[in-house]
């Protein structure tokens, strides 16, 4: 009976949204596969991250420091780039959209950074009075 039971970070789920609000808050691509991470379902080091997406090899060698250097590219002035697959296999092993959606929003311009401080404004005082109109009733 043990052995058929399987381990719940074993068990693959579905990719999940993650909250809209936190996407938009992403200026980067970067700042998007950092989201990715921290809204992951269970809590992985670089280094094991690194070797789930194949910087490791099983003998130990490779590059730890490689995904690093991808989640801060846009801090560094040697930046390494994540190419397509390397991000959808992050988000396989994140379990969430988080860069897709991060996509999506920066191609509508509806990220917060693409917007105008009086599209921003307007927004808010709209949250603000549907929060008001909830209370009253």
């Amino acid at each position: 009976m043990q052995r058929e039971m399987t381990f719940l970070s074993d068990e693959k789920r579905e990719p999940r949204q993650v909250d809209s609000y936190k996407v938009a808050m992403c200026t980067t691509e970067q700042d998007a596969y950092r989201l990715c991470l921290s809204e992951s379902r269970v809590y992985r080091t670089h280094a094991t991250i690194a070797e789930l997406m194949g910087f490791i090899k099983s003998d130990g060698e490779g590059d730890s420091g490689r995904i690093g250097r991808m989640l801060n590219a846009d801090r560094s002035s040697q930046p390494l780039r994540m190419d397509r697959v390397m991000q959808l296999r992050l988000q396989d092993i994140c379990e969430n959209k988080a860069i897709d959606q991060w996509a999506d929003m920066y191609s509508l311009g509806i990220l917060n950074c693409q917007r105008t401080a009086a599209d921003r404004e307007e927004e808010l005082l709209a949250e603000l009075s549907r929060v008001r109109s909830q209370k009253r009733a």
